[in-house]
C-alpha cells in the first residue's frame, strides 16, 4: 500500500519507521493500522439492534418440554370437521408411575377427558412392579374401560372377553356409535417403544 506524502510516495512500514524533514513523527490512519493488524474486521453481532429485534421462544420449548412441531400435527384439525375434537392419547412414563389421557385442544387450553394412572392398580391387585410391561397394559386397559363407560359405550364395545392372547382389533358397530379412534402422544425426549405403548 502507497501513501502520499507531500511530493513522495511512501510505503506504509517506511511512514511507520521513519522520520520526515525531522519533524514529528507520521502517524498513520487508525483504519489502515487496524485492518492491516486484523486482517479484517469481525462484526459484533449480539449488538443492541439484535436484542432489540430478539423473539423469545414459549416457555415450554425454553424449558425443552413440548416439541411444538409435532404438537401443531396432533391438534390442527381438518377445516371440513368443525368443532369435532381430536382426541390424542397422552403416556407419559416416570420412575414410579405411568399417566395415561385423552385430551384434545380447545383456544383455552388442553381439555382432559379421562385419565388413568397405574398407582390406581392397587385397586385391583396389583401392588408392585407399576412402570412394568404389564403395568403399562393394565393401565392402557382401565383407560379405555373408563372412557368407554364416560361416553355410553361400554355395553357396545366389551372388548375382548376370552383371553386367547391373540391380537384383537375392535370393528364399527352398524347402527351404533363407531369405535372410539385417537392419536398416541409420546413424550418429547425419550418417547417409549411402541411395542409397549400398543400392549403388543
Amino acid at each position: 500500500m502507497q501513501i502520499t506524502v507531500g511530493h513522495q510516495r511512501l510505503s506504509l512500514g517506511q511512514v511507520e519507521s521513519e522520520h520526515l524533514n525531522d519533524a514529528a513523527p507520521f502517524i498513520a490512519h487508525p483504519a489502515l493500522l487496524r485492518r492491516r493488524r486484523t486482517n479484517g474486521f469481525v462484526k459484533v453481532v449480539k449488538n443492541k439492534s439484535y436484542f432489540k429485534r430478539y423473539e423469545v421462544k414459549f416457555r415450554r420449548r425454553r424449558e425443552g418440554k413440548t416439541d411444538f412441531f409435532a404438537r401443531k400435527r396432533l391438534v390442527v384439525q381438518d377445516k371440513n370437521k368443525y368443532n369435532t375434537p381430536k382426541y390424542r392419547m397422552i403416556v407419559r412414563f416416570s420412575n414410579r408411575d405411568i399417566c395415561c389421557q385423552i385430551a384434545y385442544a380447545k383456544i383455552e387450553g388442553d381439555q382432559i377427558v379421562c385419565a388413568a394412572y397405574s398407582h390406581e392398580l392397587a385397586k385391583y391387585g396389583i401392588m408392585v412392579g407399576l412402570t412394568n410391561y404389564a403395568a403399562a397394559y393394565c393401565t392402557g386397559l382401565l383407560l379405555a374401560r373408563r372412557l368407554l363407560h364416560k361416553f355410553g359405550m361400554d355395553q357396545v364395545y366389551e372388548g375382548q372377553v376370552e383371553v386367547t392372547g391373540d391380537e384383537f382389533n375392535v370393528e364399527s358397530v352398524d347402527g351404533q356409535p363407531g369405535a372410539f379412534t385417537c392419536y398416541l402422544d409420546a413424550a418429547w425426549p425419550a418417547p417409549p417403544p411402541e411395542t409397549k405403548c400398543s400392549g403388543r
